[in-house]
């Protein structure tokens, strides 16, 4: 069989198969299989797949690490400073554009200080049936319970002072009363309260059996910061005999 002859498309000369030019007149030789595109091995398709493959993974591996890393640095810095939640509610709470009421009724909640007071109910009794030293008032006068949950928002311990609490029956002062006995499995509230703790309990007071209106407040004297809950005959209305 011949040979492939391959001419030269400018001059007519025979020219290699293999040659990319024209010997003679310098023509580049199109037909030449040398101009034809290379195709890919197979071997480097699949290690340019591979390698996309392990690319991906890697990525996604170190986005894993790094998310685990803040995760657990975060659950480290928790339970190293597990009150780091409570900080945040309360920087919310005080921050400079929050308005905080110093004066409230039944069922507000009221700050002062660290302290955050609810005034949950209050009741009249004419007489405790539990209570062993006090079980009745004098006569001619009622013993008047406020019901608080309290809560201490601050990381070390303080004390929810009883000699902060003031009692207005009619705009005058009334004495607080020692009862020995808890009311409705309740104690006093005052006393100390360990860091981040809630607590509920009462406050009892002395007042005339005819009374109209009762203010309670608490903090320090002359303190502006002082917060009042006030009762009117409307909120008598509701209480317990």
């Amino acid at each position: 069989m011949d040979e492939q002859k391959v001419f030269c498309s400018n001059c007519g000369s025979e020219v290699d198969i293999n040659a990319d030019f024209c010997l003679k007149c310098g023509k580049k030789i199109n037909g030449n299989n040398n101009n034809k595109k290379k195709k890919l091995p197979t071997w480097a398709i699949v290690l340019i797949i591979v390698g996309g493959i392990v690319l991906v993974l890697t990525i996604f591996i170190i986005i894993a690490l790094v998310g685990y890393n803040i995760y657990n640095k975060t659950h480290i810095d928790r339970i190293n400073d597990p009150y780091k939640h409570h900080y945040d509610y309360y920087d919310d709470r005080y921050d400079d554009d929050y308005y905080m009421p110093k004066s409230g009724t039944i069922g507000d909640t009221l700050i002062y200080d660290d302290f955050e007071v609810t005034l949950e109910s209050s009741h009249i009794y004419d007489y405790l049936p539990d209570e062993l030293i006090n079980p009745e008032p004098e006569d001619g006068y009622v013993y008047l319970v406020l019901f608080f949950d309290v809560t201490h928002n601050d990381d070390d311990f303080d004390i929810f002072n009883s000699f902060y609490m003031n009692g207005y029956a009619d705009d005058t002062t009334v004495d607080m009363v020692n009862l020995y006995n808890d009311i409705n499995g309740l104690d006093p509230i005052s006393g100390t309260f360990q860091a981040w703790e809630n607590r509920k309990g009462y406050v009892a007071f002395e007042v005339s059996e005819d009374f109209n209106t009762f203010d309670f407040t608490y903090g320090e004297k002359y303190d502006d910061d002082t917060i009042t809950f006030s009762l009117t005959s409307n909120d008598f209305s509701n209480v317990i005999s």
